[in-house]
């Protein structure tokens, strides 16, 4: 039942109008009429008990008792007999079991329907804070666009860019990163590297590279000075001689919810080709991609949570199989290997997200089938034939933890 009154004085009025009207009945010496009476003050408290709840369910639950004694003292009957008598003591029984289960109901519904009103309330505020995020972001690209209006060559090269870029998964956009940055720069070697969430290294997330191998992990103090400058200073900057030989020639940050998640790290340019154009054009690229991914990971734990298992970074195995599938996609497009593997298991869900945690690398991609009990681990950027040693390091850890629930 939903609660629609509101106004006190309404509750009140409607009560004490079907009161009026019940003991008006009462002036009808038909004997009908009196048999009947019981039975419209049980339909009357039910109804206004389940309305308007417990406690203004009181009136009608007492307007019964005071019709009943008004009755019997109009006909002249002995009170004493009358509270005596087995039948009247079991009709005050029915009014007031009828009276107090009907209101209490209402009372729970009523909380039932706040509490959903609540969590509806809270839902509109996040999906608002969404598109709020998303206006910003359109804002920004209309500002940029303003600002460029003098040069027809870099707003068209810019906005072609910015809508290459408009989705709200997030490895798409990091797939239509890597095109765009690679038809401008036509560099040989062009990484991206996601920060861990310690900050203490670098972990190969997409890459282009036509001549060999890019380290798949770097430690963030081993790692190319250049690298260590650009998280610091939060902005794209070109290799100098103060930088080391392992720098890339350009850098910089990809931030994600106002902090640096990812570096971008383009090599092998030819640094008289390069124009304060070109660092813009970048500059402009990473920002916009931050905004995209910031809203695409708002998006995807908003809209698409029940694509993972409940509390865990879990996949389903169809979304799992659709994540695999961009990894394919860009095995062909830009030669990146993956590892693949897979281990039987059974058991909680929650623990096996725990174990994995510890034990994979924050870009790993896991899935589970509930069907065959079997869980699927992706590892993007790295050669399949690291995936055995992975798998037997998951697997001993998988072991060894059964060991001790067991």
């Amino acid at each position: 039942m939903v609660y629609q009154q509101r106004s006190m004085f309404l509750k009140l009025l409607e009560i004490f109008l079907v009161t009026g009207l019940l003991y008006v009945a009462i002036q009808f010496e038909n004997t009908l009429i009196y048999e009947l009476m019981p039975f419209v003050w049980i339909v009357f408290i039910v109804l206004f008990s389940l309305r308007y709840g417990l406690y203004v369910g009181t009136i009608p639950f007492v307007a019964a008792c005071v019709h009943f004694f008004v009755h019997s003292y109009l006909r002249e009957e002995e009170m004493l007999e009358v509270m005596r008598n087995p039948v009247n003591l079991s009709l005050f029984g029915v009014y007031f079991l009828l009276y107090f289960i009907c209101g209490s109901y209402s009372l729970s519904q009523k909380d039932r329907y706040t509490d959903i009103v609540h969590r509806y309330e809270e839902t509109v505020e996040e999906r608002d804070e969404i598109d709020s995020t998303l206006n910003e972001a359109m804002k920004t690209t209309e500002q940029l666009k303003n600002r460029l209006l003098e040069n027809r060559n870099s707003l068209s090269s810019i906005y072609e860019m910015m809508s290459a870029m408009n989705h709200t998964e997030p490895e798409l956009i990091f797939n239509e990163a890597m095109t765009v940055i690679r038809e401008q720069f036509q560099a040989e070697q062009i990484s991206i590297y996601y920060l861990s969430e310690h900050g203490d290294s670098l972990r190969m997330k997409l890459r282009w590279n036509k001549d060999g191998d890019s380290p798949q992990t770097l430690f963030l103090n081993d790692s190319p000075s250049l690298f260590q400058k650009v998280i610091h200073k939060e902005q794209v900057l070109l290799r100098n001689s103060d930088d080391d030989e392992g720098s890339p020639t350009i850098a910089g940050p990809i931030l994600v919810a106002g902090k640096v998640r990812y570096i971008c790290s383009i090599d092998s340019v030819d640094l008289m080709q390069l124009t304060k154009y070109n660092i813009h054009w970048l500059n402009t690229c990473l920002n916009w991609m931050g905004n995209r991914l910031s809203f695409a990971y708002q998006y995807d734990r908003e809209i698409n949570r029940d694509e993972r298992y409940l509390g865990t970074n879990i996949y389903k195995e169809a979304s799992f199989l659709k994540r695999l599938e961009i990894e394919k996609e860009r095995l062909e497009s830009l030669q990146q290997p993956y590892a693949l593997f897979e281990i039987n298991w059974q058991g909680d869900i929650r623990s096996l997200d725990l174990i994995l945690n510890r034990v994979l690398r924050e870009i790993d991609i896991t899935g589970y089938d509930e069907t065959n009990n079997r869980l699927s681990v992706l590892l993007p950027a790295t050669d399949p034939k690291f995936s055995e040693t992975v798998k037997n390091r998951v697997d001993v850890r998988l072991r060894v933890k059964e060991t001790t629930w067991n």
